[in-house]
C-alpha cells in the first residue's frame, strides 16, 4: 500500500564534462486498495507506516556513503489492523514484528 525508494546521486554528462549531481532523492508511492480495506489501511498508515517512513528517510539521509550510492526500498502492506514492511524487495514477514 506504501513504498519509499532511495534514489542515489548520479553522474551526468552535460557540456562534455562529467559531474556528480549531488542530491539524492526519495520517491514515495501509495497504491490503491480495495474499498473494504481502506479504513483499516488509513488507520494503520497513521499509526505504523507513516512514522516508520519518516524514520526510514532520516536514517537514509544519515547512512554511510556506501549505502547512499545504491537504490534502496522499503514497502508496507496491510496486515490485519497493522502493517508489515520489507526492505529491498525481500519477502514480507508473516506478521508485524516489534520495533
Amino acid at each position: 500500500m506504501l513504498q519509499v525508494e532511495w534514489i542515489p546521486a548520479r553522474s551526468a554528462h552535460h557540456g562534455g564534462g562529467a559531474y556528480l549531481i549531488p542530491r539524492s532523492s526519495v520517491r514515495v508511492s501509495a497504491f490503491p486498495l480495495p474499498a473494504a480495506d481502506r479504513e483499516a489501511a488509513r488507520d494503520a498508515l497513521w499509526r505504523y507506516a507513516l512514522p516508520e517512513l519518516v524514520g526510514w528517510i532520516e536514517n537514509a539521509r544519515h547512512s554511510s556513503a556506501t549505502w547512499r550510492t545504491a537504490r534502496h526500498t522499503r514497502s508496507w502492506r496491510l496486515a490485519g489492523n497493522a502493517t508489515v514492511s520489507r526492505d529491498d524487495w525481500q519477502p514480507y514477514p508473516l506478521r508485524r514484528t516489534a520495533g
